[in-house]
C-alpha cells in the first residue's frame, strides 16, 4: 500500500494519477471528499481528515509499505513557523505510532540551512525530525523554484507587461517542472528499496536567470516587449499582502528570496545527472501559454 498526503495538491494528484494508471494499490489523504473521489472512482481508497490530527493520520498510515510526506503550503498561516511544526510534527508522530519503515519526504533546495532560509526552514526541521526516527529509511525530494510558480505572474504581465520578483534579474538559479518531480517520487514509491537517510535534488535541465525566464515566456504568447524587473524586498512582501499572503508567509518568502540572492540558499544544489530532470524551460513554457491564453 503506498499513502499519498497532499494527494489533491500540484505534486501529490500528479503522483497519485501515474500510480494508479500503474495499477498500484494507492491511500489518498485529503480534506475535501469530493476532490478525492475521482481517486476513488480509479480504485484508491480516501481516507478523509486533517494532517495536523496525528490519531486520523496514524489510522491512515497504518498497513503503508511506503508513504509520500509532504507539509502542504498555507499561504494564509498566521504564524508559518508553527503550522510547519504542527503539521510537520504530527507526520513524524504518525509514521513512529504507524510502523512506517519507508518515507518519500518533499523537502526543498536549501533545507541544508540551519537559519535564514525563510519558508524553507520549516522543511529543514521536518528533514530532521525524520531522520531521527530510529530504522526510518527516507528520501528527502529537494525540488528547485517549480516552474508552475510563474503561472501566478499570468495577471501582472496582462496588466502591466511585466514579471517582477526580489531576484536579481542576472542571478541564474535552478527551476524543475513538477510532473519530473513527481516522476522521481514515483519512482522511489513503487521500488522502495532505497535505505538509511538519503537526499536527491531535482534541478530542471538547467540553471537560467529571470532576464532569461522572462524572454522566453514573452516568445511564448508572443510579447517580445515582456520585461523583468528586479523589485526591492518590501515592496515585494507588500504586494504579497496585498494579494492575501499573511505577513507572516510574506515575510518568510521574502527572506527565502534574499537569502537565494546572497548565495547560501544554492550552497549545495549541485548539479549532477541524477540531480538534472529533462523539462526545459522553453517546452514548459507551451504549458504557460496555454492557462496565459485561457
Amino acid at each position: 500500500m503506498i499513502v499519498i498526503t497532499g494527494a489533491t495538491g500540484n505534486i501529490g494528484s500528479k503522483i497519485t494519477s501515474k500510480l494508479l494508471n500503474q495499477g498500484k494499490k494507492v491511500r489518498v489523504i485529503g480534506r475535501d471528499a469530493k476532490r478525492l473521489q475521482v481517486y476513488v472512482d480509479q480504485g484508491a481508497e480516501a481516507f478523509v481528515g486533517d494532517l495536523s490530527d496525528q490519531q486520523f493520520l496514524t489510522r491512515a498510515f497504518k498497513g503503508a509499505t511506503v508513504v509520500f510526506c509532504m507539509i502542504p503550503p498555507n499561504l494564509t498561516a498566521k504564524n508559518v513557523n508553527d503550522y510547519q511544526r504542527t503539521i510537520g510534527t504530527s507526520i513524524v508522530t504518525a509514521v513512529k505510532n504507524a510502523g512506517v519503515t519507508h518515507v518519500v519526504n518533499l523537502s526543498s533546495i536549501g533545507a541544508h540551512l540551519t537559519r535564514n532560509a525563510g519558508i524553507v526552514q520549516g522543511l529543514h526541521d521536518q528533514e530532521e525530525r525524520l531522520n531521527d526516527i530510529v530504522n526510518l529509511n527516507v528520501v528527502h525530494l529537494r525540488p528547485a523554484f517549480f516552474m508552475e510558480n510563474l503561472l501566478s505572474t499570468i495577471d501582472m504581465i496582462k496588466s502591466q507587461n511585466m514579471v517582477g520578483a526580489p531576484l536579481d534579474g542576472a542571478f541564474r538559479f535552478p527551476t524543475v517542472a513538477i510532473q519530473d518531480v513527481a516522476n522521481v517520487a514515483c519512482d522511489y514509491l513503487t521500488k522502495a528499496t532505497f535505505t538509511g537517510h538519503t537526499v536527491r535534488n531535482l534541478l530542471g535541465q538547467r540553471d537560467i536567470n529571470y532576464n532569461e525566464i522572462v524572454k522566453v515566456l514573452g516568445q511564448a504568447i508572443g510579447n517580445k516587449n515582456l520585461k523583468y524587473v528586479q523589485f526591492p524586498y518590501e515592496q515585494a512582501q507588500t504586494a504579497m499582502v496585498n494579494t492575501g499572503i499573511s505577513d507572516s508567509v510574506a515575510a518568510a518568502l521574502t527572506e527565502t528570496m534574499k537569502t537565494t540572492n546572497e548565495g547560501p540558499f544554492l550552497a549545495e544544489a549541485h548539479r549532477t545527472p541524477e540531480s538534472s530532470t529533462p523539462t526545459s524551460i522553453e517546452e514548459w513554457a507551451k504549458t504557460f501559454a496555454k492557462h496565459y491564453n485561457l
